[in-house]
């Protein structure tokens, strides 16, 4: 076809039904392609699965995007989990080696739609020497849980966010959600990091234990934190620890919506 068209044959009979077989190679190839990829992604679904306790990954028209190990920031310590993105919700669990046979227990589902990706700091023009943890650092925010996890490099925390936020973003135009505004449970301060109570500021002791508000995950002491408030994205129906300044902030939020 190039060779008739470099001559100036564009008319030649021959042109027209060379590019309609073209087209229909092309279509071929495509929809060929597109079939070893639902197979490779069936298998390596299946393969996961089988390593995978308490959890069912089979479902109608879900597919695996990205998988691998994070290390998530625990309330008293960073804990490493294995996490699975499919195309409608993260999920993610615990490593066990039995043997010479990794399985992993499962621990938790978050819906995609009711999710964001947000990246911590952007420190990937420093050298990698003088890069801080939290450059490897995300965030994972959804209606009932939300936490900070770590890529073993900054380039594979930037695929982990680009593949997450790309997912939200598709599921959330499948289910026709992309306007609705989701309310995020807050990601709580690890216990490590705060030596004091954010409300009294009264140092936290073996008597005087450390709790977490629900609405702000700060850390408080218990007198500090003894109301509870009704957080329906968290819970629907039973009522949750909450510090006093958010109470007072839910509270005026109420009267206000009352007016």
């Amino acid at each position: 076809v190039k060779d008739l068209r470099k001559k100036g044959n564009d008319g030649h009979h021959d042109v027209a039904l060379l590019d309609e077989a073209l087209g229909k190679i092309k279509g071929a190839a495509t929809a060929i392609n597109d079939v070893i990829k639902v197979r490779e992604n069936q298998q390596e679904l299946l393969e996961l699965e089988s390593k995978w306790n308490g959890y069912e990954f089979s479902k109608a028209g879900r597919t695996i995007i990205k998988h691998g190990p994070l290390v998530k920031r625990c309330r008293r310590a960073d804990k490493p989990f294995y996490f699975v993105l499919f195309s409608d919700v993260l999920v993610y669990g615990r490593k066990e080696t039995l043997g010479t046979v990794d399985r992993y227990v499962h621990h938790r589902e978050i819906q995609l739609e009711h999710s964001k990706v947000l990246s911590i700091s952007d420190e990937s023009e420093k050298p990698v020497e003088e890069q801080s943890d939290d450059a490897r650092a995300f965030q994972v925010l959804s209606d009932q849980k939300a936490f900070v996890v770590m890529a073993s490099n900054v380039a594979d925390k930037d695929a982990w966010v680009d593949a997450v936020d790309k997912a939200v973003g598709r599921q959330r135009v499948r289910r026709g959600t992309v306007d609705q505004a989701t309310p995020f449970a807050a990601v709580w301060t690890p216990d490590r990091e705060q030596k004091s109570c954010t409300i009294c500021e009264k140092d936290f002791t073996v008597l005087r234990r450390r709790h977490h508000c629900r609405s702000c995950g700060r850390l408080a002491c218990k007198d500090c934190t003894s109301k509870r408030v009704l957080l329906k994205h968290i819970d629907s129906k039973s009522a949750v620890r909450c510090c006093d300044m958010c109470y007072d902030d839910l509270q005026d939020k109420e009267d206000d919506d009352d007016d």
